[in-house]
């Protein structure tokens, strides 16, 4: 976890996601993708995105 600044300047933890191969591809694990999902909803990102998201989640080992 990383700290940073909201949008007033208050501190909080961020879960980051960082690859060991800078090639790609890029697959984030099933816990950070179920993070990303949660706060794309939470935030009102586009829900095709989402979906797409979801799409991915599915397919990654329990």
């Amino acid at each position: 976890t990383v700290q940073v600044k909201d949008e007033k300047g208050n501190l909080m933890e961020a879960e980051t996601y960082r690859t060991t191969d800078p090639k790609g591809p890029y697959t984030p694990t099933r816990r950070y993708l179920g993070l990303m999902i949660k706060g794309a909803k939470e935030h009102g990102i586009d829900p095709d995105y989402i979906k797409e998201l979801e799409e991915l989640y599915a397919t990654l080992e329990k």
